[in-house]
């Protein structure tokens, strides 16, 4: 049986803000034992142990470690079960973990989880309901971004944290939450001190950098997407003309730099794109163009929903979006075609229009 007391004694002492100095008082100890404790260089006197145990409110197996290994399975089961969640739907989430942290409270890969549970599904419902959650969600947050050491968990928190705030503006009018999400979002890091353009710029083992670099361009081309999308497409003061131009330069520059595009992380985009010119296309009169991008959009649907290794990248992104998250590309695609995009409806009912939506079945 391994012991890992001195791992455990460190995290249960910094959780209480403790020093060294200030537990081994209390231990009646030097502080030097403490440290080779915490190093597992000596373990503590079996008589001490449980005093530690009950001034840390732990057991003394916890304190050991000899429950660990039960415990790491059961947290791996609820991360598992957070996963599935997220390519069908979050709504049985709540009960299952909220068991899951008070089981296990201080397990921060459990807690920012809860977070997004709570936040995700409050972001796309009646606003009354950011009162329910709001105090929860900050609390979580506060309490992984003041205890937390990893810093993924941190920044996955400060993700969820800064939707939340800002759908909260959105729907309650709280301009103080607005300010708090920009304050936290200035704390991140930029571009240039991400992983992915740090990648570009390791030397790395020749035989993995030109995929490490590739893997990069993936999320550097998503994020230019999304970006593009936000300074042009929904901005409703940039004329169609000059939309249509910035969204066919994206899809060129990036089928150029990966043709098997529509089956990476971006493939939605390069969809969604494809649909966006086509009833663009027809708002300014160019009929065919607007049929040509439509049938390219239910084409690239179908095949995308083809290949069932992509699926779980398609869920994630649609982890925001509750409405879309059980559809496949080809119920979304139609879904826009026939409810959502500004098409007349002439152009509906031509029989081009009706052969492209049946390709979507």
């Amino acid at each position: 049986m391994t012991l890992i007391i001195g791992e455990n004694l460190k995290k249960l002492r910094i959780e209480k803000d403790l020093t060294q100095e200030e537990l081994a008082a209390f231990l009646g100890v030097t502080f030097q034992t403490v440290s080779k404790w915490e190093r597992n260089e000596n373990y503590p006197d079996i008589t001490l142990l449980p005093a530690i145990a009950s001034f840390f409110g732990v057991s003394v197996d916890e304190l050991l470690g000899t429950e660990r290994e039960k415990q790491e399975s059961k947290i791996l089961e609820y991360l598992e079960l957070f996963e599935k969640m997220r390519l069908k739907d979050y709504s049985e989430g709540y009960a299952v973990f909220s068991r899951a942290i008070r089981e296990f409270p201080g397990d921060f890969r459990l807690l920012v989880r809860y977070m997004e549970l709570l936040s995700t599904e409050k972001d796309s419902i009646r606003a009354p309901d950011y009162e329910d959650t709001n105090a929860e969600i900050r609390q979580i947050y506060d309490q992984i971004q003041t205890r937390c050491m990893d810093d993924n968990i941190r920044i996955w928190a400060k993700r969820v944290m800064i939707r939340h705030l800002v759908k909260r503006f959105e729907c309650v009018g709280d301009k103080n939450a607005r300010a708090q999400a920009d304050a936290i979002l200035a704390s991140l890091p930029e571009l240039h001190d991400g992983r992915e353009y740090l990648t570009m710029t390791m030397n790395s083992d020749p035989d993995t950098h030109f995929d490490l670099c590739e893997s990069a361009i993936q999320e550097l081309t998503l994020l230019l997407a999304n970006s593009l999308a936000r300074a042009y497409y929904y901005n409703s003061g940039v004329p169609t003309i000059k939309k249509i131009e910035i969204v066919e330069s994206f899809n060129k520059m990036l089928l150029s730099v990966f043709p098997d595009a529509l089956f990476t992380k971006n493939g939605i985009h390069l969809i969604y794109n494809y649909g966006r010119l086509g009833y663009m296309y027809c708002e300014i009169g160019d009929e065919e163009s607007a049929l040509k991008y439509l049938s390219l959009a239910a084409e690239s649907a179908v095949l995308l929903d083809s290949r069932q290794d992509v699926s779980e990248i398609i869920a994630r992104e649609y982890e925001q979006e509750p409405v879309y998250r059980e559809m496949n590309m080809r119920k979304r695609m139609k879904t826009l075609m026939i409810e959502h995009y500004p098409l007349s409806d002439p152009f509906k009912e031509k029989p081009e229009f009706l052969e492209i939506l049946a390709k979507m079945k």
